[in-house]
């Protein structure tokens, strides 16, 4: 089962997409969060899968339009009605077709060809040329559905098999269309990247020190340059100083300018983690597109950021709450007036350190002006981009709020008053619903709603724990007052990168003041989302350990046994390992998961040891010293309780261990990385653990799994692996 959505916020047009492989293809867009719309002649079926995936729950969103292939006005609505809905197109499925039954080919008229090229292979190409304008704007792709008789042939079938030869052949053209014109430096290397350190580094603010957000920035930023006549060049880690720009600069006067928001982490074993950072590269190309501006590798990009982290991994706060906050930046640096495509652009990155949202341990609520005079985004516009235009208008409306004695803007949108977004973050609303079920539910991503990556890891946890209806789709502030009149909700927050999570506890309407009961109750999931974020961005439970009295440095004990034909390198329950399998010394990292170097679907659990801590019985597999074991039962297992303090004592915290155990033969893994691939904090950035059967073995999933909080730093410095799971952070 996927744990994350890998379209989410994508739009793709379905053909013939009411039955068989089309209905196939439009359920597995929607299941992974895509906003599909689907056409078919058949208005019956097509009106009834729309319906049947509404009621379903999906987190994507299905549109049915009805639209014969063969008729270009047809076309050009389905093409019209979709920008209109989500404003942009990535992914066109050229489906709708016809396999005629069994028929020779001397029976065949020539006006009967002559409607199945029509249909098969017309409809494709009609498809295609109008799709194509609107994929170039996202680097989008074509997907043309064939057959395998277009290869191995058929006999009684020569008209259906040659339009399916020519389908397949079809799609090399318009393909390299949609992709970027020129070949000339079409991406940045992070293999070029040029590092000048600065001679004079600046004083780092003392530890406990209060960190106001954006007034203090490290000793370094990076720089990349882009012209369209060379392309992309050499990218720079430089001393942090200002930007010289044009006076008619195109970000200056056109708002030709985007950026992104992303923090790093320091955990309790001192590692540096960004948090899903593929999410923020995947929205900054997304951005980038839909301002003209020059596609870039964000493989390459993330790298890049990661060597500035690491030179300035200083400056990343220990305190509990703060972060490294990590701003991207794109620009248009085109030196003359004219709104037009920047010919010129400049990329650069800084960062500081920041304080926590709420100091100390409050978690204060925040009030809200909801105001439907005020619009911050609308369908077919930019509200699905951090464009730096979309944020200066909201200025106004904050004074605004601010005048009615409110915190922050609720904004508004259509004649009937949905909710969109509170401030700059996402918004969730928990309660009982219509139904009598409890629900969470957040605006879907329609194209004026950003897709935030707190907003995904909210969706992904909510999912994951099953414990209550989770719902992406419109709400009103009708059906909102009607749910607090009748006492059905409990909780309003937001959600964002800087705050992570922010109750609402009242919203100013139309002169009425609404009382949300948030704090009345608790708020016990916002907290829950806080802490259980927090600690998977910090990834609590990796614990220093000290080596056992008697063992030598980094001596750690087997608490599961390798499963596998070829695990001769994995030692029994109980036995010391040394050497390799362990991550290093003793002080690197407490539990580790290792990859059998013998065989690619073995693992082992090691626990470091230190004098008066836990102790291990191999036979009966009984640790003692720790908390109770936790027995897990799915092959994605419930979360754990891990320490919360950032302080280590001596002896370390205490962990946890969590485990099943049931037969040694029904271990299955499917694994992403091979043997050596670790980094050094030993866990696996892109494996998972699932039981194919009853009789399995589970072996540790700490509280972050499955997310992917990459290793940043450590001491010494590790060979870092930036790879994140597919089912996480999809490519475009």
């Amino acid at each position: 089962m996927a744990t994350g959505l890998r379209y989410a916020g994508r739009v793709a047009v379905v053909t013939g997409g009411s039955r068989g492989i089309g209905e196939g293809i439009v359920r597995a867009f929607v299941d992974q969060g895509a906003r599909v719309v689907f056409c078919d002649k058949d208005e019956a079926a097509g009106q009834a899968l729309e319906l049947a995936l509404r009621e379903a729950n999906t987190p994507g969103e299905a549109v049915f339009v009805l639209c014969d292939v063969t008729r270009e006005e047809e076309l050009q609505t389905l093409f019209s009605e979709t920008l209109r809905r989500f404003g942009r197109l990535d992914c066109l499925v050229n489906n709708a077709g016809r396999h005629p039954g069994p028929e020779r080919i001397e029976e065949t008229t020539a006006q009967e060809f002559r409607d199945l090229l029509e249909l098969n292979l017309l409809g494709y190409y009609t498809a295609s040329k109008l799709a194509l304008p609107y994929l170039r704007q996202t680097q989008g792709n074509i997907i043309n559905i064939s057959s395998l008789v277009a290869i191995i042939g058929q006999r009684e079938a020569v008209p259906y098999v040659a339009t399916k030869i020519l389908a397949r052949k079809l799609h090399k053209t318009p393909l390299l269309l949609c992709g970027p014109r020129r070949c000339v430096s079409s991406t940045f290397k992070a293999a070029d990247l040029h590092v000048e350190l600065s001679r004079t580094p600046r004083p780092k603010p003392p530890a406990g020190a209060q960190l106001t957000f954006g007034k203090t920035f490290t000793d370094h930023m990076l720089t990349v340059e882009w012209s369209e006549a060379r392309g992309w060049g050499r990218p720079h880690i430089r001393p942090f100083q200002n930007l010289s720009v044009h006076p008619a600069c195109s970000a200056l006067h056109y708002a030709i300018q985007l950026f992104e928001g992303m923090k790093a982490y320091r955990g309790p074993d001192r590692h540096v983690r960004l948090f899903r950072p593929m999410l923020n590269m995947d929205r900054m190309l997304r951005s980038a597109l839909r301002l003209c501006l020059p596609s870039f590798d964000k493989a390459e990009l993330l790298e890049c950021i990661r060597r500035l982290v690491e030179v300035d991994q200083d400056w990343v706060p220990e305190s509990n709450g703060s972060s490294l906050y990590i701003r991207p930046t794109f620009v248009g640096n085109e030196p003359s007036l004219g709104v037009a495509r920047a010919h010129h652009a400049l990329l650069f990155v800084i960062q500081g350190p920041v304080g926590p949202y709420f100091p100390g341990d409050g978690f204060s609520p925040v009030s809200l002006l909801a105001d439907p005079r005020f619009v911050r985004a609308w369908l077919g516009g930019v509200g699905d981009c951090k464009l730096g235009g979309n944020y200066g208008p909201t200025v106004f409306v904050q004074q605004a709020a601010l005048k009615e004695g409110c915190e922050q803007a609720l904004w508004l949108y259509g004649e009937d008053h949905q909710l969109t977004e509170v401030g700059t973050m996402n918004i969730f609303l928990f309660w009982t619903n219509d139904d009598g079920e409890l629900e969470l539910v957040t605006p879907p991503l329609n194209g004026i709603i950003l897709p935030g990556v707190t907003r995904q890891s909210l969706l992904d946890l909510a999912r994951k724990w099953d414990e209550f209806r989770v719902t992406e789709r419109p709400v009103t502030m009708e059906e909102l007052q009607r749910a607090l009149r009748e006492g059905r909700v409990r909780e309003i927050f937001g959600s964002g990168t800087a705050c992570v999570v922010c109750p609402v506890h009242r919203i100013l309407y139309q002169g009425e003041s609404l009382h949300i009961p948030t704090m009345d109750n608790g708020p016990e999931l916002a907290r829950r989302f806080l802490k259980e974020l927090l600690d998977i961005q910090v990834m609590l439970g990796a614990v220093v350990g000290n080596g056992a009295t008697g063992d030598p440095p980094g001596t750690f004990y087997a608490l599961g046994l390798g499963v596998g034909e070829n695990c001769n390198s994995h030692k029994p329950l109980g036995q010391p390992v040394h050497g390799t399998q362990g991550p290093g010394p003793a002080q690197d990292l407490g539990v580790v998961l290792c990859l059998s170097p013998d065989s690619p679907f073995s693992l082992s659990l090691f626990l470091p040891v230190w004098p008066g801590g836990p102790r291990v019985d191999g036979e009966s597999l009984t640790v003692t010293g720790l908390p109770p074991p936790q027995p897990l039962t799915s092959g994605f297992p419930a979360l754990g309780s891990f320490p919360s303090s950032p302080a280590l004592p001596s002896p370390p915290l205490p962990l946890p261990i969590l485990f099943s155990l049931a037969s040694h033969q029904g271990l299955k893994c499917n694994m992403d990385i091979q043997a050596g691939k670790l980094g050094l904090s030993g866990f696996p950035l892109a494996g998972r653990c699932r039981e194919e059967e009853e009789d399995s073995l589970s072996i540790l999933c700490p509280s972050f799994f499955p997310f992917s909080s990459m290793p940043l730093s450590s001491q010494p410095p590790p060979a870092i692996s930036l790879q994140s799971h597919r089912d996480w952070d999809p490519d475009i």
